[in-house]
């Protein structure tokens, strides 16, 4: 047999006090049916209360919850304002209801919020658009974003056609893609790469070569 739990009847843990022992057959460790101070019961083992674990009916997490909620209703971040807490949760985090300066509403959760973003995504966009030019990125016309892919040529606009074994020249313009040509080598795609931009490219940058922003992140730019 083993060994007789003590008798923890009137004694106290916390918020707990020990109330009566509760008989559960399939269990080695003894259970107690406390009263919280907050008017709960709940039934706790013995080992959770001698070992200071359990303090509570769980009423102690639930306040230190809610003493750690930041209220941040009317504050601004950005260019939003917060308007309201919403019932939603991201990962147990807060989804707040918020108001852009565009006039759009969003909702954004908490671990965003004044971090990476600071707009309904009207900041992206303007970013997108304030170089722009005959439905082109000026920012575009410049970049010398190198292909991606390990068969690639490297050079922008020059990939390779497995499935033809040709080199491709291809450029894009005011959001459409053209094909230039299938070529045997790659110093025959460069070439018509190079004569599409002189066609394509250099009247608008002659244009508008005043309004070319300083250069961004690759991740930002289109490929071309």
């Amino acid at each position: 047999m083993g060994r007789k739990p003590l008798d923890l009847i009137g004694k106290r843990f916390g918020l707990l006090t020990v109330l009566e022992r509760v008989i559960k057959e399939d269990n080695n460790d003894s259970y107690w049916k406390c009263m919280c101070e907050c008017g709960n019961t709940c039934i706790v083992t013995g080992s959770n209360l001698k070992s200071g674990r359990t303090v509570s009916c769980g009423c102690v997490n639930d306040k230190k919850r809610r003493e750690g909620f930041k209220d941040i209703t009317g504050m601004r971040f950005g260019k939003l304002t917060v308007i309201s807490k919403t019932s939603k949760r991201i990962n147990r985090r807060v989804v707040w209801y918020c108001l852009c300066d565009c006039g759009n509403y969003c909702e954004v959760s908490i671990n965003h919020i004044g971090n990476n973003t600071l707009s309904c995504g009207c900041i992206k966009t303007e970013e997108l658009l304030k170089d722009c030019v005959e439905d082109t990125r000026l920012r575009n016309l410049t970049s010398k974003k190198r292909a991606r892919k390990i068969k690639d040529s490297g050079i922008k606009g020059v990939v390779w056609d497995s499935r033809r074994q040709k080199w491709t020249a291809q450029i894009g313009i005011r959001g459409k893609g053209i094909r230039l040509g299938r070529c045997d080598t790659i110093e025959e795609a460069a070439e018509l790469r190079a004569a599409a931009e002189e066609l394509y490219f250099k009247p608008i940058l002659d244009k508008y070569v005043k309004k070319i922003m300083a250069p961004v992140h690759p991740a930002e730019m289109e490929l071309i």
